[in-house]
């Protein structure tokens, strides 16, 4: 009966300016779910809602809670609240605080997998272009998450986005190699492979070869980075007959720069 109250209160609208009673039910929910199973329907309004409130600890807390909602929808198959809540999550790509907005992305995560695809190829497409100006967020989580979703979206549905685009992208990868975190860094190494593997290495490697002749170092870097991640993921067999016309007809101080990316991958 405690429960039923509880959960009453949340429908209703009910909410601290700290956000704890949604914490609080959070922790309810995940632990007491067949009693609270009968209140998602409105939970999720309620959620969607709260998910535009101008505060930020209301908006952090409700978006954990749509982790706790969703970590619980895979035992009760109940699929048409993902794609509930995957549209909402995806209306929240916008949000502001980095601590928020890495939560949601994990949350679109979550629901896709749970999901098992049903809904990928139409979410998907609305969903890559909203991430595509969060490569540019320095927070660390929202790097790592997006890195994830990118990724895996990528493995999944890359057939769906032209490879043009995917282009684009892998080359908004590079500026992340940089990144001061190491599981940034992996996990921007690990979709940038994926993308290779899905649009083939020939298109992107002729504008890394490209790159190498920018005077930026770090740029450089990265880029060598790159064509080793190639050759990883589709073999050196394949990028080395882009290399040998060039580490002869070109001047020193980029042909180097050629050599260092062979050496990566050797």
């Amino acid at each position: 009966e405690f429960l039923e109250i509880f959960f009453k209160l949340f429908s209703s609208g009910f909410y601290d300016l700290k956000g704890y009673f949604i914490k609080n039910l959070t922790i309810l929910f995940i632990n007491y779910s067949s009693v609270s199973f009968k209140y998602i329907k409105q939970m999720i309004y309620v959620t969607k809602k709260n998910l535009k409130n101008k505060n930020s600890l209301i908006r952090k807390a409700s978006a954990e809670l749509i982790i706790g909602i969703v970590d619980k929808l895979d035992n009760y198959q109940t699929k048409h609240y993902i794609y509930q809540i995957t549209f909402i999550l995806n209306e929240n790509l916008n949000e502001e605080d980095p601590l928020t907005l890495s939560i949601i992305i994990l949350g679109i995560i979550k629901a896709l997998r749970i999901s098992e695809m049903v809904f990928l190829g139409t979410s998907g497409r609305i969903i890559i272009p909203k991430l595509i100006p969060i490569l540019k967020n320095k927070d660390a989580g929202v790097q790592k998450n997006t890195m994830i979703l990118l990724g895996y979206l990528a493995d999944k549905m890359g057939v769906f986005l032209s490879p043009k685009e995917w282009l684009r992208i892998s080359f908004s990868l590079l500026d992340i190699f940089r990144s001061e975190y190491k599981n940034v860094r992996r996990n921007a190494v690990n979709t940038f492979g994926i993308i290779a593997k899905v649009i083939g290495p020939q298109d992107i490697l002729f504008f890394l070869l490209n790159n190498l002749k920018v005077q930026e170092r770090q740029s450089r870097i990265s880029t060598a980075i790159a064509i080793a991640v190639i050759c990883e993921i589709c073999s050196p067999t394949i990028v080395l007959p882009f290399f040998n016309p060039r580490i002869y007809y070109v001047r020193f101080k980029y042909s180097k720069w050629y050599i260092k990316s062979i050496s990566f991958f050797i």
